[in-house]
């Protein structure tokens, strides 16, 4: 779209120059194009920098889940083997209680 308006406003200039004292509508319409490539070039700017905001906010929270993800696996296999390890010995304490083999 930018190539585009480009091209219309020189076009508009071009034909503004042949005539002497030049259109008023051609006029008005190269001021109007102009300024909506203005506008345009504002809005995309715009967008670039909320784009690189929405990037850089993004990276901060995969990072801060990636962090409390590994916490919480930490502490669920940390609490698993606590788990494991009063069964065992329970398991130990009720082998002794029988009489049967040690299983350790």
């Amino acid at each position: 779209m930018k190539v585009e308006s480009l091209t219309q406003v020189g076009k508009l200039d071009d034909n503004q120059r042949r005539v002497f004292g030049g259109d008023k509508n051609a006029v008005r319409r190269a001021e109007e194009l102009a300024k909506d490539i203005r506008a345009c070039e504002a809005s995309h700017r715009a967008s670039v920098q909320e784009y690189e905001r929405i990037k850089e906010r993004n990276l901060e929270e995969w990072e801060r889940v990636t962090t409390a993800r590994r916490a919480d696996l930490s502490h669920m296999l940390s609490g698993f083997a606590r788990v494991e390890a009063a069964y065992a010995a329970r398991a130990a304490d009720v082998w002794r209680q029988v009489g049967g083999p040690q299983p350790y």
